[in-house]
């Protein structure tokens, strides 16, 4: 760095809600998650992340909600799901929260 820049580190946050899970005797508990992170070094690129985690990720693909994620399902055996439909799929459980927290990053002191 040099003269008076001030170098800036972005740092997504994300927490899912509580969701069920079996103990090891098949007994149901409420499992509930760490808070998650991921560091950038730019806005941009954090907030390109956060668009995966909202509640339209086909955004982050740059693809509309009706498009096949793979093929029509009968090539290969991914059965066919639009991008919509895959993010019903795959979400287990809601996100509580999502944030992006920014801090100013300072140069190395030495000793």
């Amino acid at each position: 760095m040099t003269g008076g820049e001030v170098k800036k580190e972005y740092r997504v946050v994300w927490k899912w809600s509580a969701y069920p899970v079996f103990d090891c005797e098949n007994n149901s508990v409420m499992f509930n998650p760490r808070p998650k992170m991921r560091r950038y070094s730019t806005r941009r690129g954090a907030e390109k992340f956060m668009l995966i985690l909202g509640p339209e990720p086909w955004k982050y693909f740059g693809a509309n909600p009706n498009d096949y994620v793979c093929c029509s399902g009968r090539e290969c055996g991914c059965g066919g799901l639009t991008y919509q439909e895959q993010a019903e799929n795959k979400r287990f459980s809601e996100i509580e929260y999502v944030r992006l927290e920014k801090r100013e990053v300072g140069e190395w002191e030495k000793h």
